[in-house]
């Protein structure tokens, strides 16, 4: 079985070929193309060249809510389209996440969550910022949700040198009132505050501690698995610091639990996209090879 991996980025588009045979998923050829410059139309055709008629498991920023793409920040011209009806016209095989849930549904399979069991969250802090959660039990594993929004989180922090200096920031007080996770906490808002970043460090970590803090409260993920650019950046030692702080807020009983960075150097994305294929299939993996 052939499935074409596809994840769209803010940038590019990536397309990665699998072969899937007797429980064994191998990547077999890669090939990555500026997008950024494309209508939906451009874009849509490209898909069409390179996978008409393949099974596609595409990985994409935002969210489905009545079939309608909603909140696609990093490439908006999916915004307030209807994909799988697109998807139709090539293949009457395909699957449709969110990028943040594919993350997490890769590193929960064959990342840092490999040979774990219980919740898993997976936490993408890139242009943006999104999450997902994971449940492994008795060798199952289930995406808990379709529209796990972290980025919007209120997060109850000093909202005025954000709104200052951030296009990003002022974008979502306009939208939702306050500032949330993403206005706060994500890397297109790091990069409009330039040098301004640094006087606002404390705010970012405190407002990343809340977060952290009432997703542990309410389903109580086993493990936290950080991904992105700006997560990178921050690096271990910053979520190793969250994790201690996130443990001292709790007034009863010692909750365990681990902050820990990707271990999926590239395309998470796709793997997590074609992982999720194959269980909707019910295909049983043995086996994943990557190199």
């Amino acid at each position: 079985m052939e499935i074409i991996g596809i994840d769209v980025g803010g940038t590019k588009t990536t397309f990665i070929g699998f072969e899937f045979k007797k429980g064994i998923l191998r990547k077999e050829w890669e090939e990555r193309i500026k997008t950024s410059h494309l209508s939906f139309s451009e874009w849509f055709s490209l898909i069409s060249e390179k996978a008409k008629s393949k099974k596609i498991a595409l990985s994409m920023p935002g969210f489905l809510e009545n079939g309608v793409v909603k909140n696609s920040p990093n490439f908006k011209e999916l915004e307030g389209k209807r994909i799988k009806r697109w998807l139709k016209k090539i293949t009457p095989s395909f699957i449709v996440e969110n990028d943040a849930n594919c993350f997490a549904y890769a590193e929960a399979i064959v990342g840092k969550g490999k040979g774990k069991e219980g919740i898993i969250a997976g936490w993408i802090f890139g242009t943006g910022v999104g999450g997902g959660l994971v449940l492994k039990k008795k060798g199952m594993a289930l995406l808990l949700s379709e529209k796990t929004e972290f980025g919007s989180f209120y997060v109850g922090v000093e909202e005025d040198l954000f709104l200052k200096h951030s296009k990003r920031a002022r974008e979502i007080k306009r939208k939702y009132g306050f500032l949330t996770l993403e206005g706060v906490a994500s890397g297109k808002v790091r990069e409009e505050l330039g040098k301004n970043f640094s006087k606002v460090k404390g705010l970012v970590e405190k407002a990343i501690i809340n977060s952290f803090y009432n997703v542990q409260l309410t389903v109580s993920p086993s493990l936290h698995v950080i991904g992105g650019g700006f997560g990178k950046a921050l690096g271990k030692e910053f979520f190793k610091r969250i994790e201690k702080q996130v443990k001292k807020k709790y007034k009863i009983g010692k909750p365990n639990f681990s902050i820990e960075l990707f271990s999926i150097r590239d395309d998470a994305g796709v793997i997590g996209a074609v992982l999720l294929f194959l269980a909707k299939n019910n295909k049983k993996i043995k086996k994943v090879r990557l190199d």
